[in-house]
């Protein structure tokens, strides 16, 4: 038996004991997004909010989520190590705003922003995500998001094809403005809520937001060293 076969014989032995535990739980009345959760399928969530806020930095906890590297870079040819160290920088007269220093090889790096207060904010019709970036370097980001069932988008128009937004290499804070609601965002098929997801944009609540790191080159997120600055993301309407 190969390999492919092998693994098409598990994933049909786990639909199969996947359904049997739903129907199960929902005969005895156990609501289904709480199977979800104990079963780890979908990661829950607490109440959401409607400020426009989803991460300022004012608090003094619970800014930063996930942080992935290519712990692998240097069988990958590379001729330095993957690296990505955020922290706040908290100024009397300025905002507070995250610091990241990465090094971006082999695979990559990415980092998640979680919500102010673990409160997924609330998508208005026609809104955008706003930030600010600045970088001494010519540093880039790639956007990806999840939405209230687990599902992972990025901002661009082919599989791991990032619409790249760059810092210019002057060290000033520049805007970032970028349509949550448009028909620009991909589905993001390396993690997340992939198997059981409806692979669609539900456009409900902004669970996370991942920026993909890396330098402008001729790729869309070339390898390198940098750091950049982020602060007060916002989720603001158009109307």
């Amino acid at each position: 038996m190969n390999e492919l076969v092998k693994y098409k014989n598990i994933k049909s032995t786990f639909a199969v004991i996947l359904f049997l535990v739903l129907s199960g739980c929902a005969s005895k009345g156990i609501p289904i997004s709480e199977v979800y959760r104990i079963h780890g399928l979908k990661i829950p969530i607490g109440p959401t909010a409607n400020d426009g806020i989803y991460q300022d930095f004012t608090l003094h906890n619970e800014n930063v989520g996930t942080i992935w590297l290519d712990p692998d870079a240097e069988f990958r040819g590379s001729k330095a190590r993957a690296a990505v160290q955020p922290w706040m920088v908290r100024e009397k007269s300025a905002e507070p705003f995250l610091r990241i220093q990465f090094s971006r090889h082999g695979h990559g790096t990415n980092l998640m922003i979680i919500p102010k207060n673990k409160m997924p904010e609330i998508i208005p019709p026609n809104s955008r995500l706003k930030f600010s970036m600045r970088s001494q370097q010519n540093a880039c980001v790639g956007i990806r998001i999840k939405e209230k069932d687990g599902e992972i988008w990025l901002f661009g128009q082919a599989k791991l094809e990032y619409q790249r937004i760059c810092t210019k290499a002057q060290g000033e804070w520049a805007d970032v403005n970028i349509p949550l609601t448009a028909g620009d965002w991909t589905r993001f098929p390396h993690n997340g809520n992939i198997a059981f997801g409806n692979n669609a944009r539900e456009f409900d609540a902004l669970t996370a937001v991942a920026l993909e790191l890396g330098l402008k080159g001729t790729n869309y997120l070339a390898t390198g060293t940098a750091q950049l600055d982020i602060k007060a993301l916002t989720v603001t309407s158009n109307h």
